[in-house]
């Protein structure tokens, strides 16, 4: 989900209806996001969820445009099928709000159900051995996050071959795809 804004905003609520045969599995947020933001999440009815996103040091989000949350839908059969998204709240660091209208999104599932390695944005990014092996054609920098959404470290990625060993065992989110550190 992407947000495109003239404002700087600190937290946002919405409620996320998913179609039937759909089950939420989880949300991160984008490296838009400071260190101080923190996501959680509540079922609030079958098939929908509150998604909360805030920063408890009041920082605003990075930037004005682009990804800001990544929605992890699972499902055991090929669905085709509408996400909702509704009753949208953004703040500021004053406390003041604004609402923005819902949105409705036509998603295809195709089954995946777990990735070990992915190619992103000229990134190949895999485990071998305990590491994290993240091939770049650029520097850049990766945001890691737990599966919980809390941001966990950002690497800097430098051209060619990069190896970090410092993460420890566990599921992380890295460039869009679960990754499974051992």
């Amino acid at each position: 989900l992407s947000l495109n804004n003239n404002g700087e905003y600190t937290s946002f609520q919405m409620d996320v209806t998913l179609p039937e045969g759909t089950t939420f599995e989880g949300a991160s947020l984008s490296d838009r996001a400071t260190n101080s933001h923190a996501i959680a999440w509540r079922n609030i009815s079958d098939g929908k969820v509150r998604i909360v996103a805030y920063s408890m040091a009041n920082n605003s989000f990075t930037g004005n445009a682009g990804e800001l949350l990544s929605l992890n839908i699972k499902s055991s059969e090929d669905i085709n099928g509408i996400v909702s998204v509704e009753n949208v709240i953004m703040a500021n660091a004053d406390g003041y709000e604004t609402a923005i209208g819902g949105c409705n999104s036509t998603i295809d599932i195709n089954g995946t159900t777990g990735i070990t390695g992915t190619d992103a944005a000229g990134l190949k990014i895999y485990t071998s051995d305990g590491a994290l092996i993240v091939e770049s054609s650029e520097e850049t920098t990766l945001a890691v996050y737990s599966v919980d959404g809390r941001l966990v470290e950002r690497l800097q990625i430098a051209k060619g071959k990069n190896i970090f060993d410092t993460l420890e065992e566990g599921l992380y989110i890295i460039g869009g795809a679960k990754i499974n550190i051992k």
